[in-house]
């Protein structure tokens, strides 16, 4: 299920944004999730394809640190 999350983040600085996932309100457990992606884009409207977009997957930009409660860093 993919889910929209505005972010403002600085140019140019590559800050770690902790994020607890969850599904009607519970801690989703990641140790069980199929697939995490995270696309990093300069607008909404962008399309996931599109060269200014940066894809992040689990061991490549997204790191699980507790995933009983849901919580990664990206």
């Amino acid at each position: 299920m993919a889910t929209y999350l505005e972010l403002n983040l600085d140019q140019n600085t590559d800050p770690d944004v902790e994020l607890t996932l969850t599904q009607s309100g519970s801690p989703l457990d990641l140790a069980t999730a199929s697939a995490l992606e995270l696309f990093v884009k300069p607008h909404r409207t962008t399309a996931d394809t599109d060269l200014t977009v940066t894809k992040l997957t689990v061991g490549s930009g997204i790191s699980v640190t507790n995933a009983s409660a849901g919580i990664c860093v990206a």
